[in-house]
């Protein structure tokens, strides 16, 4: 909001003008105003802070990955206890997964099953 900006600087102008004219004692500058600018580290120092910020990235995109491991293991878990409830629903996925174009599926046995794609 532009106001919003207008006002807080006005504000800390004010307030800047007041400061100097409590540590000095007196009036001696015209209006001065407090200028916001840019913070510029020696090239070490922010060099030191980029690779912090950028081990802490590392981290937490390691922890992320142990949890979709976790929560893929728990799925793949949830996924076998209802194949082992329900082996036919077992073959149904089975049948969905084949890639489209196969005619025939014989899961290495005696028997071929025809699909009707």
């Amino acid at each position: 909001d532009p106001n919003a900006l207008a006002n807080f600087t006005a504000n800390v102008n004010k307030r800047f003008s007041e400061e100097v004219r409590s540590v000095f004692g007196g009036n001696y500058f015209i209006n001065p105003t407090f200028a916001f600018g840019s913070v510029h580290l020696p090239p070490n120092v922010d060099q030191s802070i980029n690779s912090a910020i950028s081990k802490r990235a590392e981290v937490s995109g390691a922890q992320a990955d142990l949890q979709k491991a976790q929560v893929e293991a728990q799925t793949n878990e949830a996924k076998q206890k209802g194949y082992n409830n329900c082996p036919t629903c077992a073959e149904i996925d089975k049948l969905h997964a084949l890639p489209p174009g196969i005619t025939t599926y014989a899961p290495g046995a005696q028997s071929a099953v025809p699909l009707g794609k």
